[in-house]
């Protein structure tokens, strides 16, 4: 919930909690509506979206999530193998690692492989490797120094002090 109401406070919206006993909760999500995309998709039409042909590698160990990038990503045109921890992803990558473009992987996983490690040793392997590390921990990524380094290709792990 805190990553939700960050989101939603960055662009100026808010967020709103209604909870009964018995009954559930139920989270509404404000945003401002955008005039400007609105009167560009009336004017231009509806923008195609370019289909992708790499073949990617997604690990997220919370299935929902995997499935909806799984899901999404190959109607966009992207083959994808998918794991739901850094143990499933190391299996995948030694018998397709030629193959594999891009690396899309969750932080914070289960089973002894967090995505730091994975990206890394996926990239000892194949250093040309594109590498897109995801988390909802906005600390860990900062603590890893992923966030506004000059080298968009670069990543290393400084431990917390």
């Amino acid at each position: 919930m805190p990553t939700v109401y960050g989101i939603a406070a960055q662009h100026r919206g808010w967020v709103e909690v209604e909870s009964q006993v018995g009954r559930g909760t139920t989270f509404r999500v404000y945003l401002p509506a955008s005039v400007k995309a609105a009167k560009e998709v009336a004017e231009n039409g509806p923008q195609v979206v370019p289909k992708g042909q790499e073949t990617l590698l997604v690990v997220e160990d919370d299935t929902s999530v995997r499935q909806v990038m799984v899901q999404g990503l190959r109607v966009l045109g992207y083959r994808v193998f998918e794991a739901a921890n850094g143990q499933e992803a190391m299996a995948l990558w030694r018998d397709h690692n030629r193959q594999i473009d891009l690396l899309l992987t969750d932080m914070v996983m289960p089973e002894g492989i967090a995505g730091l490690e994975l990206a890394q040793r996926a990239r000892a392997e194949k250093p040309e490797l594109k590498v897109i590390i995801s988390s909802g921990y906005s600390a860990e990524m900062t603590e890893c120094n992923v966030i506004d380094h000059p080298n968009p290709y670069f990543f290393e792990h400084s431990p917390a002090k």
